[in-house]
């Protein structure tokens, strides 16, 4: 009889995205964004969240001026740029970036973005408890926890 013994492994995210927990619009998108990051391998952590501080070299007290995606590799990506490099993530989304590549627009598409991230709170208001916070995603493709059998063969865990 042979034996078979299981190893649980957890993969890393492909990256994170960094959010405002004190605004309001922030919250709101990270919340319906959250399904979709996690299916391309993004979680979403708070700015405010000390590890995410320490990782960017910033205070906790300090107001974000842009959302922030981190890379797997390192890489840290703000602003319009960050939701373009997203945007990329899947087919049926690589085509919103697309228009970015056209002269001018990406640069037109940066104002617009600098202009509602300066304004978010007049316009939506500030999140005043912490219970407005969005949990960060536990699993998604990409980052799932899966099983190794002991011959080698991979399947999705629970």
């Amino acid at each position: 009889m042979t034996e078979k013994t299981e190893t649980t492994v957890v993969l890393e995210p492909h990256g994170w995205v960094f959010y405002d927990a004190r605004c309001n619009f922030c919250v709101r998108r990270a919340r319906q964004m959250a399904s979709f990051l996690g299916g391309i391998g993004y979680s979403i952590a708070p700015f405010q969240a000390d590890w995410v501080a320490a990782r960017l070299g910033r205070a906790v007290t300090e107001t974000p001026t842009e959302m922030i995606v981190l890379t797997r590799e390192g890489a840290i990506i703000g602003g319009i740029d960050s939701l373009l490099h997203l945007a990329r993530c899947l087919w049926w989304t690589r085509m919103l970036s697309l228009p970015a590549m056209v002269p001018g627009v990406r640069h037109l598409l940066g104002v617009i973005y600098r202009i509602v991230a300066r304004h978010r709170y007049r316009l939506w208001g500030r999140c005043s408890s912490a219970g407005c916070a969005v949990s960060p995603l536990p699993h998604g493709r990409g980052f799932d926890t899966v099983s190794v059998p002991s011959d080698g063969t991979m399947a999705k865990g629970e």
